[in-house]
């Protein structure tokens, strides 16, 4: 079963939907929460989306394999923190205000970075795609299937 944690209390950005099943976050006026390890919870992010301003997904650079327990920091143009938590699943939502971000996200040692234009409506989620390198005992071939999702993924 997954390890499910929350910060303080379940973030309202799940309960407004009706989704509280997942790792959530929040500073008392930006919130986040993050999943999609499986089918069940890649449905949970989509219904978050309808009151997500961003969203945040987080894949191997050469097969787009999804990855969890990535640390992320969102900061504001100033430089200042507006949200930060660990993601158990490759999807992230975000609500904050319309503007933009700079993310930086950690996954075993690897760094990276993006920018990221927080959409005005909520519900319209502007998405940043951080892309880390594969696992070294990732060698098995990607499928077509496995190609084409990594290029749907960084499109969107």
């Amino acid at each position: 079963m997954k390890k499910l944690h929350a910060i303080a209390a379940v973030s309202a950005l799940a309960v407004t939907t009706g989704v509280s099943a997942l790792e959530t976050g929040s500073n008392g006026k930006n919130e986040w929460a993050c999943g999609g390890a499986g089918a069940e919870e890649r449905a949970d992010m989509k219904t978050l989306e309808s009151v997500a301003t961003a969203s945040l997904l987080f894949v191997t650079e050469v097969r787009g394999g999804y990855l969890a327990d990535v640390d992320f920091v969102v900061r504001d143009q100033k430089g200042v923190t507006v949200l930060q938590g660990r993601a158990d699943g490759p999807i992230c939502v975000l609500r904050v205000p319309a503007g933009r971000y700079s993310v930086e996200a950690l996954y075993e040692g690897t760094k990276r970075t993006a920018s990221l234009q927080a959409s005005a409506a909520p519900g319209k989620p502007t998405r940043a795609v951080l892309t880390f390198p594969r696992d070294p005992s990732e060698t098995i071939a990607p499928s077509p299937e496995e190609k084409a999702q990594a290029r749907a993924v960084s499109l969107n």
